[in-house]
């Protein structure tokens, strides 16, 4: 599962944008627009390809980029990070969160040509430990420079938003369900640290299956699902202790639950 950059927003419109491991098409405003590609999850390094569109030539490019580090971290840039050769990054984290970054040629080399849309950064992200769900990447303060080091006109601000299953769990695991012991139902929460065929069952004492909860594929994120008591029939069951035990991945996860009357 990629990670994905759901809507583009700032003052003059929403742009839409398609799914990771694409290159991700924005109409230009006010001569300017970037993009980014995201691959490979957010359960280990990932990538963040930054891309640019500009009606001119662009030989220097400045911004600021502010994020939740309690939901990622990002690594500051060095040349490494260029995808444009003969052009230098430098950047600085100002404090946790807020990333000022550098982009130019001392060989007044072009970052990008007009009317292409041209990678330009390689940013490596990946999730603040046991965060899942929704975050966002702001970029500010954007400066825009052309050959003579006049400032392009372009827009000021922008705000990637990340959807839910962004940020992919690192691990499979099955969580205590909550409220337990129940009556009437409870909440049985597991998350997925890589797409996988998924089974989740509820037993009784003596290993008969009771009810059927998931049985088809799933894409890696966070999940959950109500068992209201009942079994295949749609009747209450009695009383008493029940297992839970969910297959993916490869792997088995188990845990006892208690139904009250």
């Amino acid at each position: 599962m990629g990670l994905i950059l759901s809507r583009f927003k700032n003052n003059e419109g929403v742009l839409k944008m398609k799914k990771a491991n694409t290159i991700i098409s924005l109409v230009a405003i006010a001569g300017f627009s970037l993009a980014a590609t995201l691959s490979n999850g957010m359960n280990l390094n990932n990538d963040m390809k930054l891309s640019m569109n500009t009606k001119e030539d662009v030989y220097g490019v400045q911004f600021d980029m502010r994020y939740n580090p309690d939901h990622i971290n990002v690594e500051e840039l060095s040349n490494s990070n260029s995808l444009v050769n003969g052009v230098d990054i430098h950047s600085q984290i100002k404090e946790p969160g807020f990333m000022r970054v550098i982009m130019f040629s001392m060989n007044l080399d072009k970052i990008s040509s007009a009317n292409e849309l041209s990678d330009i950064i390689d940013f490596n992200i990946t999730p603040s430990e046991g965060h899942v769900g929704n975050t966002t990447i702001n970029f500010d303060n954007i400066i825009v420079a052309g050959n003579n080091g006049q400032q392009l006109e372009h827009s000021d601000s922008f705000v990637y938003e990340l959807t839910s299953d962004a940020l992919v769990p690192s691990t499979t695991e099955l969580s205590n369900a909550y409220p337990n012991p129940f009556n009437p139902s409870t909440n049985i929460a597991y998350n997925l640290g890589a797409s996988s065929d998924v089974s989740l069952v509820i037993y009784d004492m003596k290993g008969s299956i009771v009810k059927t909860l998931v049985s088809e594929f799933q894409d890696a994120g966070e999940r959950s699902v109500v068992w209201n008591g009942r079994n295949e029939n749609g009747s209450q069951v009695s009383s008493g202790m029940y297992l839970v035990r969910m297959e993916a991945s490869g792997q088995v996860y188990q845990q006892a639950i208690t139904l009250l009357k």
